[in-house]
């Protein structure tokens, strides 16, 4: 299901261009805060329409506390280095996808899938590439650790959908997300909660649902695709969404990028399109019968 994969990218990138153009009266954690609501409100129904069980199994607590503690990083490192080189490190997670995979589902790393990878993550890595020399060996140690998080949540993602209704799966992370969020805030500031409150409710929260809204969808439809897909190719194509992000940007709001961020977008882009030829599918490593393509 390439088309859910396409779709749920295209949506993280909406998500992405509200964050940055109308969401200037919202922290970070006011976004991630609100996305979990959101994301409870707006399945709930489908949930319950479905009779969908209920049961919060090992694997959805894991990946709550794994795809929590991922973001949280990724948002620490924002403010400590900046967008461009925490995003750099934080979407190398492919790389830990794939070797999840292949050494715990036993997928093949054919060829193919590793000249895809290797453009795809060259091509993310690309434009901050001046900027590592600048960063504390500490930090990158922590970008690369949230990078790892995340290629674990991916990975226990693929692994759930077989059983687990993609709705099920994004409704319980929001309810751990959230449940995480709410200690958490106490504990840094025993009135940050009460103060985050008052702000949303004194505030357009337009940018803040919409942002709600972008991410439970390409949720969903990014579960979806890790149910019919590889994990390495479901994890490359929600990459695609830092393209999509450019151009939206640059066609709706004429934003300027350097030569670098377009070579970015045309790395990415092949290595997408490498993994739609049809080529023979030989593994680069030996696996026993029964593997995974």
């Amino acid at each position: 299901m390439w088309i859910t994969g396409l779709l749920s990218a295209l949506c993280f990138s909406f998500m992405s261009v509200t964050v940055a153009h109308f969401g200037k009266d919202f922290s970070a954690s006011e976004f991630l805060l609100g996305r979990s609501l959101v994301g409870m409100i707006l399945l709930a129904p489908f949930l319950f329409k479905r009779n969908a069980s209920l049961t919060l199994s090992p694997l959805l607590i894991i990946r709550g506390i794994v795809g929590t503690a991922a973001i949280m990083i990724f948002l620490y490192m924002i403010q400590k280095i900046g967008a461009g080189t925490a995003a750099t490190l934080h979407y190398t997670s492919p790389i830990f996808v794939t070797l999840l995979g292949i050494f715990f589902m036993r997928e093949k790393l054919t060829i193919q899938r590793l000249v895809a990878l290797t453009l795809v993550i060259l091509g993310v890595c690309l434009p901050s590439f001046h900027n590592i020399d600048s960063i504390s060996f500490h930090l990158i140690l922590l970008g690369c650790c949230g990078a790892f998080l995340s290629g674990i949540s991916f990975f226990l993602l693929k692994l759930m959908t077989p059983q687990i209704s993609e709705i099920a799966i994004y409704w319980f992370f929001c309810l751990i997300q959230f449940l995480l969020q709410v200690p958490l805030s106490f504990y840094s500031d025993s009135s940050a909660l009460q103060i985050r409150y008052t702000h949303l409710l004194h505030t357009n929260v337009i940018p803040c649902l919409a942002v709600g809204g972008f991410a439970c969808l390409a949720q969903v439809l990014m579960n979806n695709s890790f149910k019919h897909l590889n994990a390495t190719t479901a994890s490359l194509l929600n990459l695609l969404s830092i393209p999509f992000t450019v151009l939206i940007e640059r066609l709706a709001f004429n934003k300027g990028y350097s030569s670098l961020q377009y070579l970015m977008i045309a790395l990415i882009f092949a290595g997408v399109l490498i993994l739609r030829l049809k080529l023979p599918t030989r593994s680069l490593f030996n696996q026993r019968p029964g593997h995974r393509s």
